[in-house]
């Protein structure tokens, strides 16, 4: 009996818990492997918002710099899990670039357009920063699923610099791909 097989040195995973962390043996994971199981992870609606800050910034930071960028998260969003009138009434945004690195968009509620565009053009490596009207750091965009888009929105927590764990808020693109009707 050959005992050869046994002394093999286990095989290297990558894999997402269900909380989101990472759990790394011997080696990082291959970026394709990453990208799977953050993809996975960013399609399911109740999973994308146990994505750490950590692990959602790993992920679009392996595409390097220039791999994201505002064509990736042009389109129409639904933004799912903001809390207060969203939960009531869905908010959509139509997001276009105006240059890689930055992205505009205008909100619609309830299907009724809000006269109050926006743009980020500030970024930090693959991520987009937003910031309040004293220019102080209020959160971080981050692409979680650069194939369909998906972006979460990252708080910074109370009188800190620091960003917040999981995100408050998912985008995720929808009407790709299909006729919508105009009335």
């Amino acid at each position: 009996m050959n005992n050869a097989g046994a002394l093999a040195p286990p095989e290297r995973t990558f894999t997402l818990t269900q909380m989101g962390t990472n759990h790394l043996d011997h080696k990082p994971p291959a970026p394709e492997e990453m990208h799977k199981a953050m993809e996975l992870m960013a399609r399911h609606s109740i999973s994308a918002k146990k994505i750490p800050y950590d692990t959602a910034l790993a992920y679009a930071d392996s595409f390097g710099p220039g791999g994201i960028t505002a064509r990736n998260v042009s389109g129409c969003y639904t933004y799912a899990g903001c809390g207060g009138l969203c939960v009531v009434c869905p908010t959509c945004v139509y997001q276009f670039p105006l240059s890689d690195d930055c992205v505009c968009g205008f909100s619609f509620l309830c299907g009724v357009p809000l006269l109050f565009p926006f743009c980020l053009c500030e970024r930090k490596r693959n991520n987009w920063v937003t910031r309040d009207k004293h220019g102080i750091k209020t959160g971080e965009v981050v692409v979680v699923d650069r194939e369909m888009g998906t972006h979460l929105c990252y708080g910074v927590q109370c009188c800190s610099s620091t960003m917040d764990e999981f995100p408050f808020c998912v985008a995720r693109r929808c009407c790709e791909g299909k006729p919508v009707k105009l009335v």
